[in-house]
């Protein structure tokens, strides 16, 4: 049970990590930045 919570940390925070990864990816697309 010693790395339940790093796993579920883990868990949370993989798709906000790709979901701001996709949105950095989206407004670098829509907005290049020079």
């Amino acid at each position: 049970m010693t790395n339940c919570p790093s796993y579920l940390l883990y868990v949370l925070d993989s798709p906000s990590f790709c979901l701001s990864r996709v949105f950095q990816w989206h407004v670098s697309v829509l907005f290049p930045i020079p």
